[in-house]
């Protein structure tokens, strides 16, 4: 009997070296610190990267704990109750300085939040050279003081953070004179692994060899990485065991999933590739076209529900034989995976055969809603506009809201205009997709011209 030995290539790890630092600096904080007091706190929901767009105006705090941002109660609570026990504020203000709490800057990664918060000095006027980190995981909270020329610090070449947290509290009027701009596009990134077993040996009569595993590192934008928290309510480091308080636990359970209401969730599938799905699902329901048509494949497939499968590469696609959505991992946009939603869908209201003697038709139709969609969505960007625009295919959809409205309808009446708008579907739009991937796509004559849009039609019924 043979074991299997693993083989791996993996691509260069692309990200934020930066922020990935701020997380190694967290994990190292369960050994640098061994105080532990049991403690409820309420950990709050935090955003990510939350670099303001406007500053507020710095002022110098009168107290140690005085805060006026909501989302830290509970936090600056657990460390005063710690300093009532312990007393260790006086000597920590005179090493490290007073905490801007108002300023902190907070950062999340999976299940695990890092706080930073400026600790400022009046002798170090304009300029933060310390920091207060505190890390939550695992109903966990963690903190510890760093300074700038820590030896930490400067062997990893990190002063960003502390120019970042200058800037943060004294905007351009910082001591280093530093500017800092949103970066135009802000996106992070997942790594998947696939993996093949490799057999040798006369059909019939395999025998295994080894497994081979390739990584592959992929963009995808913040927002579909935003993991919603639930609510819950020594000195200058260590641990606060979080306890589950009293009485009845509140509103502890789950959130139920969009994604899970229409999608099959494998045991084994990546659970950060399920919340993407997930925030692109959110996205979706935000328009009005797409919360009806997720709604209706909600109720249609409540008791059966789609296959969901992630493929390298761009293509999505839909299989109507065994009901399998497959999204392509180096696009990731909610866009895309409309456009396939709105294909189960076509799928339902019809049988097999007769979708798929139209299957040019209702290409045509999926690919319209998709461009109604885009075009109010936070995807509408320069890039999609580009792609649009280098594309015959993408134009001659574009060109159809010169005959038909966002809800699906004709909006030319007259026997003649109806007459070249037949003409122009059935030789320049049929032709321009033909010309781009859907050359084999059967074109069935619409019977009603005035009626081309039925799925389109349906799910924009409620809409204005």
């Amino acid at each position: 009997m043979k074991t299997k030995e693993k083989k791996e290539q993996s691509s260069p790890p692309l990200g934020r070296i930066w922020q990935n630092f701020c997380f190694s600096l967290c994990l190292l904080l369960g050994v640098l610190t061994s105080c532990e007091t049991e403690e409820f706190l309420y950990q709050s929901r935090f955003p990510a990267n939350n670099l303001p767009s406007t500053r507020q105006t710095f002022f110098e705090p009168k107290e140690f704990f005085a805060y006026t941002d909501s989302t830290l109660k509970a936090v600056v609570s657990a460390l005063n109750r710690v300093d009532k026990e312990k007393h260790f504020t006086a000597s920590f203000l005179l090493k490290y300085g007073i905490p801007l709490w108002n300023f902190t800057y907070k950062s999340i990664e999976k299940e695990e939040t890092c706080l930073f918060v400026p600790l400022y000095r009046l002798d170090k006027p304009r300029s933060i050279n310390a920091l207060w980190l505190l890390r939550i995981k695992d109903g966990q909270l963690t903190y510890f003081p760093l300074k700038r020329d820590d030896e930490l610090m400067e062997e990893n070449d990190q002063s960003f953070v502390f120019d970042l947290l200058s800037y943060m509290v004294f905007g351009e009027e910082n001591a280093q004179g530093l500017v800092f701009k949103p970066h135009a596009e802000t996106r992070g990134t997942i790594t998947v692994t696939k993996c093949w077993d490799v057999y040798t040996g006369p059909k019939g009569h395999l025998e295994y060899s080894y497994t081979n595993c390739i990584k592959h590192t992929y963009w995808v934008e913040d927002a579909f990485l935003v993991y919603n928290w639930n609510n819950n309510e020594e000195g200058g480091s260590g641990n606060i065991e979080l306890g589950g308080g009293g009485g009845s636990g509140g509103s502890g359970s789950s959130p139920s999933t969009l994604a899970g209401d229409i999608f099959k969730k494998e045991a084994d599938q990546d659970s950060t590739l399920w919340l993407i799905t997930e925030n692109m699902i959110k996205r979706i329901r935000e328009d009005c076209l797409g919360d009806d048509l997720y709604n209706q494949l909600k109720e249609k497939f409540k008791d059966n529900k789609i296959n969901l499968e992630f493929d390298f590469g761009k293509g999505y696609s839909y299989n109507f034989i065994d009901s399998t959505l497959h999204v392509g991992l180096e696009e990731l946009e909610s866009n895309k995976l409309l456009h396939e939603m709105f294909h189960v869908l076509q799928t339902t209201q019809e049988s097999t055969s007769s979708f798929q003697k139209a299957m040019m038709n209702r290409e045509i139709e999926a690919h319209y809603a998709q461009y109604l969609y885009l075009q109010r969505s936070a995807e509408w960007t320069e890039k999609n506009k580009k792609k649009y625009s280098d594309s015959q295919r993408l134009r001659a959809t574009v060109s159809l809201k010169k005959y038909i409205n966002e809800l699906g309808n004709v909006t030319v009446s007259k026997p003649e205009e109806l007459e070249f708008f037949k003409f122009y579907l059935s030789y320049n739009i049929v032709s321009s997709f033909q010309q781009e991937g859907y050359k084999d796509y059967p074109f069935e004559k619409y019977p009603d011209i005035s009626n081309i849009f039925p799925t389109i039609k349906s799910v924009t019924k409620n809409c204005k």
